[in-house]
């Protein structure tokens, strides 16, 4: 089938987007959903049922910039490429994907009302993790949002794991878009990628794409905006600064 018709929306220089954009993609720990405690506690049971010491939340937090296997490599020896990583990782994606429910890994306030106006509005939406990607399905799936996501990925699914560009990168593709051309200053200000890590702006930007952090996850506000240009601290200021939805034109269909 022919690919869709993209058209390029501009953007404004300041934190709010002229018009909506394409495409949102979105991170999902610690920016759509609220899992830190659910995951910290699957990681303490399979460090503890493998001869290891259990970590604490802070802990947890810190070595969440990595993929699984590497996390689990520092919280046991501090090298992210220590040999354990792999099998503990493994252990970790099989354990906590059976205990994801719409309690254990509830969405922040506000969250699922923007998604459903985003799509109503005709904005193609997406994901991208650095957890394992049946982890991030089963999380949509639990929220019901599964049918409105077009990519929903992990580390698992992408070339490289956030904060190298890949991943993102193929998302773009996915949905049938156009990426901006790697090493040259054209940026794609209609095409977002929204999360809470430094990790994820590091990402969005190597991908030419536009970031905007968020400050409820993980992450102390300074170090989100060493990588994002703008952060959003609530859900209606990061409504704001996606675009004026009540003003968006028809949308371009989903490529057939």
């Amino acid at each position: 089938s022919s690919p869709s018709v993209i058209i390029i929306i501009s953007c404004s220089s300041s934190s709010i987007m002229a018009s909506l954009p394409v495409a949102v993609i979105w991170d999902l720990d610690g920016t759509l959903a609220d899992s830190s405690k659910l995951c910290h506690r699957c990681t303490n049971e399979v460090l503890e049922s493998n001869g290891y010491p259990a970590i604490t939340e802070e802990q947890y937090h810190e070595g969440t910039i990595y993929p699984t296997p590497a996390r689990f490599s520092v919280h046991v020896s501090g090298d992210r490429d220590h040999p354990s990583g792999e099998a503990l990782g493994r252990a970790f994606d099989e354990l906590y994907v059976t205990r994801v429910s719409s309690e254990t890994a509830p969405l922040f306030e506000g969250i699922k009302e923007l998604l459903e106006e985003l799509h109503v509005r005709g904005v193609r939406l997406g994901v991208l993790s650095n957890a394992c990607g049946e982890y991030v399905r089963t999380v949509l799936a639990a929220h019901e949002l599964d049918k409105i996501f077009e990519v929903q990925f992990g580390a698992d699914d992408v070339p490289a794991p956030k904060p190298r560009p890949e991943g993102l990168v193929r998302c773009i593709e996915c949905m049938g878009l156009a990426a901006a051309p790697e090493d040259e200053e054209q940026h794609r200000s209609d095409i977002v990628y929204i999360g809470d890590a430094p990790t994820d702006g590091a990402a969005a930007n190597a991908a030419n794409i536009r970031g905007v952090g968020v400050l409820w996850g993980a992450y102390a506000e300074a170090k989100v905006r060493s990588e994002f240009l703008v952060a959003a601290a609530t859900v209606p200021e990061l409504r704001s600064m996606i675009g004026p939805l009540g003003l968006a034109s028809s949308p371009s269909p989903p490529p057939s």
